[in-house]
């Protein structure tokens, strides 16, 4: 009776024990499911907060955010705007740098796993001080870089304008709507997209999921957007100068196409003007000349910064033009048809270097000359570019004997 009545207790407990497992389990089961609706609906919250922030500031989107007021005078609220450019140099875009480094480092898979609660505070936290920095540089930008009253001639007389020249303020614009903001905003789309793949959302992700590879993207974007932000700084603190010469030295005319062996006397001819184009942008690339000695504003208007700061690229394309031509004219009609168009570009190629010439020796070489030690001889420039002009000017002139004689000559 005794072992019958040990053996009726042992059941009833082990039936007790697997009641009270099965009930912890379920009790488990709900409080993880809980915590998962939790964390989603946490999730969504901040995926909606960084579709919120793509709404708000995407310039591709339905309302343009960036669309420039009216100004109603050159000189408008002069002193504000070198508040607010002050403001968006030293503060907001540092900051905004900080902050997208921050969202980077936060957007960790592993730890959104582990403490998906903190994470995503973390994260909500971050698009708050984003929320607040981009309202502040687009408000910066307003005021900084407004849209004229009308339409302007190409002569725009704002030399006296310094960080508020067209040329600069446009330059400004275009570098935050059409490279910062377009990074930026990928990267948002790329950090919901994230939350989603690991299941931090109320809806379903539909899409293949790849977590590493978004992971990677976010970086690469958010790696962009801070260059990004170091070339605005760099833009808004270089001297008019500096900025040309960045330009100059990059090296445009280097990827030119080797024209036609075919064409021996013409491509002999192209030759030193290719040599020589390539030696002036040299010469006023930064490595040619000491930056510390060129003047931080200088006395030209917005279209004549413009034709310098373009100047490496308008050479590329004349110089690109006159290999394309001989290499055409070698297959197709024959040379001399073409060499009324060698001509005219090579006369617009020396044009254009004239021209650059002037601006430079009216404004440029004055400003070094001053500095007694800038060079051993304070003719250096002048003496080098007059050297230049002279060789240049003869390897048109043998073009355009060697075009004649084609064009006397023809079969």
């Amino acid at each position: 009776m005794s072992r019958k009545y040990d053996e009726a207790q042992r059941k009833s407990g082990r039936l007790a024990s697997h009641r009270i497992r099965t009930m912890l389990d379920s009790v488990t089961r709900q409080s993880k499911k809980a915590s998962r609706r939790l964390h989603q609906r946490q999730g969504h919250s901040v995926i909606k907060a960084f579709k919120s922030l793509i709404s708000k500031y995407d310039p591709s989107g339905p309302q343009d955010p960036y669309g420039k007021r009216l100004e109603l005078h050159p000189l408008e609220q002069f002193e504000e705007k070198e508040g607010h450019l002050h403001q968006l140099h030293f503060e907001s875009l540092p900051l905004l740098e900080d902050k997208i480094a921050s969202l980077m480092q936060s957007l960790d898979p592993t730890r959104l796993r582990k403490e998906p609660v903190l994470a995503l505070k973390l994260i909500s936290d971050i698009q708050s001080g984003l929320d607040q920095t981009l309202e502040s540089i687009q408000s910066a930008i307003d005021i900084i870089c407004p849209k004229p009253q009308a339409t302007l001639p190409d002569r725009t007389n704002d030399q006296h304008l310094k960080d508020f020249k067209e040329f600069r303020v446009d330059g400004l614009h275009n570098s935050f709507i059409n490279n910062l903001m377009k990074e930026i905003i990928v990267m948002f789309r790329l950090s919901y997209r994230l939350l989603q793949q690991l299941k931090l959302s109320t809806k379903e992700y539909k899409y293949r999921t790849h977590v590493t590879g978004t992971r990677k993207l976010i970086f690469k974007h958010g790696l962009s957007s801070c260059f990004v932000i170091r070339s605005i700084i760099d833009w808004i603190e270089k001297s008019e100068f500096d900025m040309i010469q960045t330009y100059s030295s990059e090296g445009h005319t280097e990827n030119a196409v080797t024209p036609s062996k075919q064409v021996t006397d013409l491509t002999k001819s192209i030759v030193p003007i290719v040599k020589l184009s390539r030696l002036f942008l040299k010469k006023l690339s930064a490595g040619g000349i000491n930056q510390k000695l060129l003047p931080m504003y200088t006395g030209m208007r917005s279209d004549q910064v413009d034709s310098l700061f373009f100047l490496a690229e308008a050479i590329r394309l004349s110089i690109e033009k006159l290999i394309s031509i001989l290499m055409t004219a070698d297959t197709v009609y024959g040379v001399y048809h073409y060499c009324s168009e060698l001509k005219r570009i090579a006369s617009m190629l020396e044009e254009r270097f004239h021209s650059s010439l002037f601006l430079l020796s009216f404004h440029l070489f004055p400003a070094i000359i001053q500095h007694q030690d800038a060079f051993p001889n304070q003719d250096y420039l002048k003496t080098w570019f007059t050297t230049w002009v002279d060789q240049f000017s003869w390897a048109i002139q043998n073009l355009e004997v060697a075009c004649q004689y084609y064009q006397d000559h023809r079969s």
